[in-house]
């Protein structure tokens, strides 16, 4: 694109699209000069305008991004990813009501709906569903499965019957959510409904705000005879530690912001001084393999290798006092089993935890470890090994 822009220097396509690499590679400055030069170029192409708008909220300017796709869909008003991409900077600044409508479009961007759904049975909109029957499902990853779940027993509230599919992983750990009528896991035959919904559509309308998140306290648990068994897996190692702490340092590598979320074993390093820890590892999939080389100091014991389902992480977790760990699915596991958890969370945040702040109304038991900068995950390591050696202190 660089080599273009020498060619063609005023290709308003060449300039927005150096943006768009620009940002990706968080290179914002630059960014904002290509894509400057792009709307100045051909200010009444909806393109630059939506692009502008990413890199807006990529570095927390919300007001000005949301300008910026409301500019764009002024000019393309059917480009259902400018409607999408705009309800991002909403939600995440609070604006819950107007940013679920625009999000409501995700339903047709296919690379933000891995499995979209077509059924001729219609969409649940709202409408009073007394002695209906609605089918729900996830569509994102295993984390939005466990956070929103816990609007499915509202429909039963409503006087409907609720089946819920989840993928098989899920399913040991959600069939212990109460107010549902069927549980099915993903593959398998759907039962007859009348209605369908995708979980991330329900917030919208139950009319959620951030002042009435239903969070009344764990909605999720692991069997007792499963967390008996994984209790005497922990105590089974000999320590004289205080506090029993699990890590999870890596996410899945096929969502798309994992590298902004995830970080390696080694920084975790400035917790390795902290006394009287006993550390565990929660961790699975490939970033398990960095246990083969922990921080210097850093003993830990691997839980994670005989993990087979979030039924048994959330067990494990029952028997560990705090869980430290990345934005993944093991974040929504503790705090949907009301389990202590300590999140460190990259500089652009997933929506629901907000732009600011250590507490969530989603879950009460956990407190978010924010980068204060781009990239900044030692200044966060550091506060929070600050606050194991006060909470050891009391």
């Amino acid at each position: 694109m660089q080599k273009a822009e020498e060619l063609e220097p005023q290709r308003p396509d060449v300039q927005s699209f150096l943006g768009v690499y620009y940002t990706s590679l968080r290179r914002y400055n630059e960014a904002f000069a290509a894509l400057g030069r792009a709307i100045e170029i051909e200010p009444n192409r909806a393109f630059h305008h939506a692009n502008l708008g990413a890199a807006l909220y990529a570095t927390h300017q919300l007001d000005e991004s949301v300008v910026e796709y409301r500019k764009a869909i002024a000019l393309q008003p059917d480009r259902p990813e400018f409607h999408a991409d705009m309800a991002l900077p909403m939600l995440v600044g609070g604006n819950w009501t107007e940013g679920f409508r625009e999000y409501e479009w995700r339903l047709k961007v296919p690379h933000i709906v891995a499995l979209p759904r077509h059924y001729p049975q219609p969409q649940w909109d709202g409408s009073p569903i007394q002695g209906k029957t609605v089918f729900l499902y996830p569509e994102q990853g295993f984390g939005d499965a466990i956070l929103f779940c816990r609007f499915a027993p509202m429909l039963r509230e409503r006087g409907a019957s609720v089946i819920l599919e989840v993928r098989q992983e899920l399913y040991n750990l959600v069939k212990s959510l109460k107010g549902i009528d069927q549980l099915i896991s993903r593959g398998t035959d759907v039962p007859s409904f009348d209605f369908h919904s995708a979980l991330l559509s329900l917030p919208m309308h139950f009319k959620t705000t951030p002042e009435n998140v239903p969070a009344q306290g764990p909605y999720l648990s692991a069997d007792a005879a499963r967390i008996e068994r994984w209790r005497a897996e922990v105590v089974s190692v000999e320590s004289e530690a205080k506090l029993r702490v699990g890590l999870v340092w890596g996410g899945s590598k096929t969502a798309r912001h994992d590298p902004q979320r995830s970080l390696p074993l080694e920084g975790f390093a400035p917790l390795a001084h902290v006394p009287g820890i006993r550390w565990y590892s929660l961790q699975v999939g490939e970033d398990a393999q960095q246990l083969a080389q922990p921080p210097q100091g850093m003993q830990i014991v691997d839980l994670g290798r005989k993990i087979r389902d979030f039924a048994d992480s959330a067990a494990a977790m029952a028997a560990l006092d705090l869980v430290i760990c990345v934005d993944t699915s093991a974040a929504h596991v503790a705090g949907a089993t009301g389990r202590p958890v300590w999140m460190l969370e990259p500089y652009l945040p997933y929506w629901p935890w907000g732009i600011e702040g250590e507490t969530t109304p989603w879950y009460p038991t956990m407190r978010i470890f924010r980068q204060p900068a781009l990239d900044n995950w030692d200044g966060v390591l550091e506060r929070v090994a600050e606050a194991l050696r006060e909470r050891l202190a009391h």
